[in-house]
């Protein structure tokens, strides 16, 4: 029985010399997309993950130094929320590392300064932009959840029509043209 191996290289060229190599001695597995990655390490078992420096320096967040003023820091925020929105691993502990705090001083500088939590900021983004993306209607429900970083069409449509009160598919009905609700 072959070992499975799991490549993880954008590099086409250097996806085919490794593969070529080592074809014959193992099972090898190719992906370029999170998604892929989760889906083969659940199904199947995996001893090696070879990733190239591109992808991983692209994946590993950056610290970001606290900005001096509120304003700073909510626009540091937003940026670093907006720009790992697909992120399934964006969360309060996250988002805590990469702005360079603790959990409880970040809880509470949120609360503070928005009166929600670092968790309700992150679904209402994540919802915000799926709005977005689901009136423009070039995609379809699961790919709009995908792109935001929901696990899952369920509670994806859960919670988008909790807080729009439709459904996702009502909603791309009402605002083709890339209306909105707020």
């Amino acid at each position: 029985m072959k070992s499975n191996i799991l490549f993880i290289i954008p590099d086409k060229q250097e996806l085919a010399v490794l593969t070529a190599q080592l074809q014959t001695a193992y099972t090898i597995h190719v992906t370029d997309s999170i998604t892929g990655v989760e889906k083969i390490i659940g199904e199947e078992n995996i001893q090696l993950v070879v990733c190239s420096r591109e992808v991983f320096d692209h994946s590993v967040p950056r610290r970001i130094t606290a900005p001096q003023t509120d304003d700073e820091f909510i626009k540091t925020l937003q940026e670093c929320i907006s720009a790992n929105i697909h992120n399934r691993s964006l969360n309060v502990d996250w988002l805590a590392r990469v702005m360079n705090m603790s959990r409880p001083t970040l809880f509470r500088k949120i609360k503070n300064l928005t009166r929600q939590t670092p968790n309700e900021l992150i679904g209402s983004a994540r919802l915000q932009q799926a709005a977005i993306l689901i009136a423009s209607a070039n995609y379809k429900v699961f790919e709009v959840a995908e792109m935001v970083g929901f696990g899952s069409s369920s509670s994806f449509s859960k919670a988008f029509m909790k807080r729009f009160k439709e459904t996702p598919i009502a909603y791309q009905r009402t605002n083709k043209n890339g209306g909105m609700h707020s």
